[in-house]
């Protein structure tokens, strides 16, 4: 379960377990987790905890959200992460048990498929020890398997009005 460390002097004071689903911050009594301190909104942000990862959204703090020292309105939190909201820090710390294997440096980045790395293709060209160089990652799987893709009928199309008449049964 991720958790939430209060950071004061230094030290961690107080931790705030995070629950799937959504926990609120703020200083009012209905705030799952309640911080009575100076820049701190009465409703100041929510937490949602979702298939082991945690979404910061600030809710229009006067005082804003920042997240390693960058104000924040809406993010995904990472392991490390410390929140600064008004005069207090908050270190975020993810559930390692929920830790992906593999996690991806830039999940927004574009993942670069060399030619003749990839694909089934490939792979054929590899195995009967021809080059790869050229070959398309996403080249049609039958032409590997010997099998001929079907032609596209060669009878045009008839036009929108031949077309539209015959759906109103003209």
């Amino acid at each position: 379960m991720p958790n939430l460390h209060l950071i004061e002097r230094d030290a961690v004071t107080r931790s705030f377990p995070l629950e799937a689903g959504e926990a609120l911050l703020g200083r009012e009594d209905y705030c799952d987790i309640q911080l009575r301190f100076a820049g701190i909104s009465r409703k100041h942000l929510r937490l949602l905890t979702v298939m082991g990862d945690t979404f910061l959204e600030d809710l229009g703090s006067k005082n804003g959200t920042y997240v390693n020292g960058r104000l924040a309105r809406k993010c995904v939190l990472n392991d490390g992460d410390v929140l600064q909201i008004g005069e207090i820090e908050l270190r975020f710390e993810k559930d390692p048990a929920n830790e992906p294997l593999h996690a991806a440096q830039d999940p927004d980045a574009t993942t670069v498929l060399e030619p003749g790395r990839f694909g089934a293709a490939s792979q054929a060209a590899r195995e009967a020890g021809m080059p790869v160089d050229g070959i398309s990652p996403v080249a049609h799987l039958d032409a590997v398997a010997g099998q001929a893709r079907p032609e596209p009928p060669s009878t045009p199309r008839p036009g929108l009005w031949a077309r539209l008449r015959a759906w109103l049964g003209l």
